[in-house]
């Protein structure tokens, strides 16, 4: 298994947790792009995955078409690419745009509460989303500090994921709505999508 991230931070916290499982041998990870994919050693690949939203945080359709290039070029011919990206349906983008969520609580160990918000604007015409996002930490003195961070992140269409594909030169693609499989509908959280290198004969 080889991992990718432009963040040492994430690099470091995922060969901290692979550490702790018995097949930490088998796992390399290295600071690189997702667009650089195609030259990352350790290849060919039988798969490629693209979770949690990741193709969403290549702002514009030109870059991830070269992500998607890249990840046809690092598979093996009779590889799979498997993509997990949020389905931007009209009713969600309306229901994200201008609200402030608290997205969760957490306690640490030394006993300080961690509180995370977060605020979305919706942008159609470049189908774009900012989210900016900012953490409260809430010591034992009752003192509150602040910290924030924001991103861009683009999202797509099943019909526009789809021509992506086979611009990159994928020859199959299946849909689907969640990790479960179940098929794709208008109602669907999830849009994932299992794209063959090769067509099956």
């Amino acid at each position: 298994v080889t991992g990718i991230d432009r963040s040492e931070a994430m690099l470091d916290r995922a060969r901290a947790r692979a550490a702790s499982s018995s097949s930490s041998s088998n796992a390399d990870f290295r600071l690189a792009d997702m667009v650089d994919a195609g030259s990352v050693s350790g290849g060919p690949f039988g798969l490629v995955i693209m979770a949690l939203g990741a193709l969403s945080h290549l702002a514009t359709q030109a870059l991830q078409l070269s992500a998607l290039q890249a990840a046809r070029k690092a598979l093996d011919p009779r590889g799979l690419l498997l993509i997990d990206v949020f389905h931007a349906s009209p009713s969600r983008l309306q229901t994200l745009d201008g609200g402030v969520g608290m997205d969760g609580a957490w306690t640490l160990p030394d006993g300080t509460e961690v509180e995370r918000y977060s605020t979305h604007s919706v942008h159609p015409a470049s189908q774009t989303i900012q989210t900016r996002i900012w953490y409260e930490t809430i010591d034992s003195s009752r003192s509150v500090r602040r910290a924030s961070t924001q991103m861009t992140q683009r999202y797509v269409s099943p019909g526009e994921l789809q021509l992506m594909l086979d611009r990159a030169g994928f020859e199959e693609a299946v849909l689907y709505g969640g990790y479960d499989l179940e098929p794709f509908d208008d109602l669907s959280d999830r849009l994932i999508v299992a794209a063959e290198a090769t067509k099956t004969r």
